[in-house]
């Protein structure tokens, strides 16, 4: 039976993990679902590389909060 690798991650500010190789870690990880948390940052607002993660699809509930934002990439 194949497996399926679900990860969370409290980013505490997507913009500022992206800048620290956010990109390169989920290169090597490869979860299969990654949610992350305290994105701090809207919909508009998330980087376009992270926006077209190759083979990812982000996601968010509508009506979030800034501070309190949450997304799925899968």
């Amino acid at each position: 039976m194949p497996t399926m690798r679900i990860l969370s991650w409290n980013v505490n500010g997507l913009r500022a993990v992206h800048k620290k190789g956010f990109l390169e870690w989920l290169k090597r990880d490869r979860p299969d679902i990654l949610c992350i948390q305290e994105t701090k940052c809207k919909e508009d607002q998330v980087p376009n590389p992270v926006k077209n993660a190759p083979g990812m699809t982000p996601t968010s509930p509508p009506g979030i909060k800034r501070d309190t934002s949450g997304r799925a990439l899968h």
